[in-house]
C-alpha cells in the first residue's frame, strides 16, 4: 500500500533565532514544577543531604556515589538504566482501570539540553535581507494572483495557503481536509497578516519566495522554490513533485525494489543535513540548534520524492496522484509517462521535529486546524531544492548542555502516582484505559511571569492505545506536568 501524506510536523514548539549556548546552566528546580531530587512515590538523595551524613562515610558509600556521578554524566541511555524497558503493571484511579503494557526503546542521545523559547515577533523577520541573501538583485515583487495554471510553483501557493486562508473574507475559516488549492494571492497586507511574494533567480533557476507573518499567532511563514522543480535536477519539462511512502514490504519485492532504486539512509543524508542548517543560519538568518534538520526513518516505509509533467499525467488521464490507490497503480503511470516524463530523485526533511533525537510533543486536541510548527525541506542528490517553514517559537538561551533524568523504575512509580492523585474521571471516554505507548519528548513549560515565555524540558509522554488522557512526566524529576483529555475525532 502507498501511503500518500501532506507530512505536517507534530512539534508543538518549534523554533529559530537561538541566541547562544554559554549560560550557567539551571537548577533542576527551573525546569518544571517538581521538587529538586524528589520523584513522587519515591525519594533521593540530594547533595544537600549528603553533606549532613556523619564523618566516617564507608567506602562502598564512596564508591556508589562515584558510579552514580558516572551514570549521571553518561548518554541518556546510562541515566535510564538501559536502552529499553518493559512496563507491566496495572492499577485503578477514580474508578478508572488503568493497565500499562509498554515497551520503550529510546532513541539515546550523547547530549539532552533544555531551552528557555518565546514567542517570533514580527520586528525580528528580517525581510530585506532574506530577499537579497535568496534573490539577489534579481528579485522582484509578485503583486498578482499566482496560480499554478499559470506556472507559478505550487509549493509556494500552498504555503501562502497556510496562512491566507486562515483569513480568508476575514471570516478566521481554516483550511478543509483534502481542499484543493491552485491560486493564491501574491501581496496582502492586512491588519492581522500580511503575504509578500518574490520572483528571481537563483543558481541560475527560477525560483518564487513567499514570506508572510501572522500577527495574531505571531507565526512567521517562508517558502522558496522553484517555478519547475525538475530544473534542479536537470529536467526542466517535469513541474510537479510529490513524496510517496512505501511500505517497506511491497518495496522489496523484485520488480518493485528495481523499478523504485535504492534509497539513502539518515545517516548517509547526515552531510546535506548539516549543510543545509549552515545555509539557513546564513541566508536566513536562523540560529538554529545542530541537528534540528532531522530525516525521518520509519520502520515500515521508504520515502521517494517523484518529479513529474502535469500536462503528460493529463493527457493519460490523471488529474492528480490522489487517483492512484497503490503501489501498481504508481508503476503503471510512470511506465505510461515513460522516462523522459518523470525522476525519482531525492528525499524530504522536516526542520523542528526533533530535538537532540527526541520528538516534540503535539498536543493531538489542537486538531487539523492548529498550526504547523516546522518546515519541510526537499532534496535533490544534489542538495537542497526548496523548503516550506512556519515558525513560532526562538530559542533564546540554554539553560543546560545535558539535563539529568531519572531512571525507568522511579518514571513508572511517578506515572502511577500522578494518574492515581490527579485523574478526572468525568473527562475519561471510558472507566478502562490501555496504555501502550511511552516515549521521552520536549515539552514547553510555560513561563508563570511572561506568558510569552517557555523552557523546553524532556518529559515522559504516556498515550492511551485509543482515546482517552494522554499522561506528561517531567523526565527529570518525576513530577506531573500535564494530563491531555483526549475526546475522539
Amino acid at each position: 500500500m502507498v501511503k500518500k501524506i501532506s507530512k505536517g510536523l507534530l512539534a508543538l514548539c518549534l523554533a529559530v533565532f537561538m541566541t547562544g549556548c554559554g549560560s550557567e546552566p539551571a537548577e533542576i528546580a527551573d525546569y518544571g514544577n517538581g521538587t529538586e531530587g524528589t520523584v513522587s512515590g519515591t525519594s533521593t538523595v540530594t547533595e544537600g543531604e549528603s553533606e549532613d551524613k556523619s564523618e566516617d562515610t564507608t567506602d562502598n558509600d564512596k564508591t556508589e556515589k562515584a558510579d552514580k556521578a558516572e551514570v549521571e554524566d553518561g548518554s541518556l541511555a546510562d541515566k535510564l538504566g538501559g536502552t529499553e524497558c518493559n512496563w507491566d503493571t496495572s492499577f485503578t484511579a477514580s474508578g478508572v482501570s488503568i493497565d500499562v503494557k509498554a515497551h520503550i526503546e529510546i532513541n539515546d542521545t550523547e547530549q539532552l539540553p533544555s531551552y528557555k523559547i518565546s514567542t517570533v515577533e514580527e520586528s525580528e523577520m528580517n525581510e530585506e535581507g532574506i530577499v537579497k541573501n535568496l534573490l539577489g538583485d534579481s528579485a522582484k515583487k509578485l503583486d498578482r494572483e499566482l496560480s499554478i495554471d499559470d506556472g507559478d510553483s505550487e509549493l509556494v501557493i500552498q504555503g501562502i495557503c497556510r496562512l491566507y486562508l486562515r483569513y480568508r473574507d476575514n471570516g478566521g475559516e481554516q483550511p478543509q481536509l483534502g481542499e484543493v488549492i491552485t491560486t493564491a494571492p501574491g501581496w496582502v497586507d492586512e491588519e492581522k497578516y500580511f503575504v509578500h511574494t518574490y520572483e528571481g533567480t537563483n543558481d541560475g533557476v527560477d525560483y518564487q519566495l513567499f514570506l508572510g507573518y501572522d500577527k495574531e499567532n505571531k507565526v512567521e511563514h517562508i517558502s522558496f522554490f522553484p517555478k519547475t522543480p525538475g530544473e534542479c535536477i536537470g529536467k526542466p519539462d517535469l513541474d510537479y513533485v510529490t513524496e510517496y511512502w512505501v511500505e517497506d514490504g511491497l518495496a522489496s519485492l523484485p520488480d518493485i525494489k528495481e523499478f523504485l532504486g535504492e534509497l539513502k539512509t539518515g545517516s548517509e543524508a547526515e552531510p546535506e543535513l548539516r549543510e543545509a542548517e549552515g545555509m539557513f543560519r546564513e541566508k536566513l538568518g536562523l540560529k538554529i540548534p545542530d541537528n534540528f534538520i532531522f530525516k525521518d526513518e520509519y520502520e515500515y516505509t521508504s520515502e521517494y520524492v517523484l518529479y513529474l509533467s502535469r500536462t503528460e499525467m493529463r493527457n493519460i488521464g490523471y488529474n492528480s496522484m490522489e487517483e492512484l490507490e497503490n503501489i501498481y497503480d504508481l508503476k503503471d503511470l510512470l511506465e505510461k509517462l515513460g522516462p523522459d516524463y518523470y525522476a525519482i530523485n531525492g528525499y524530504e526533511a522536516v526542520l523542528g521535529e526533533a530535538l537532540a533525537n527526541q520528538y516534540f510533543y503535539y498536543d493531538i486536541t489542537q486538531g487539523t486546524g492548529g498550526l504547523t510548527n516546522g518546515g519541510t525541506v526537499f532534496f535533490t542528490d544534489n542538495g537542497v531544492m526548496g523548503y516550506s517553514l512556519t515558525i513560532d517559537k526562538e530559542f533564546d538561551d540554554v539553560l543546560s548542555d545535558n539535563v539529568p533524568v531519572i531512571d525507568y523504575d522511579s518514571v513508572i512509580l511517578a506515572f502511577e502516582d500522578a494518574v492515581t492523585e490527579n485523574l478526572d474521571p468525568t473527562q475519561c471516554p471510558s472507566n478502562d484505559m490501555k496504555y501502550e505507548y511511552a516515549r521521552i519528548v520536549y515539552y514547553p513549560v510555560q513561563s508563570p511571569d511572561n506568558p510569552g515565555e517557555s523552557t523546553l524540558i524532556p518529559a515522559w509522554e504516556f498515550t492511551p492505545s485509543d482515546y482517552g488522557a494522554v499522561v506528561l512526566i517531567n523526565a527529570m524529576d518525576g513530577s506531573l506536568l500535564d494530563i491531555v483529555y483526549e475526546k475522539g475525532m
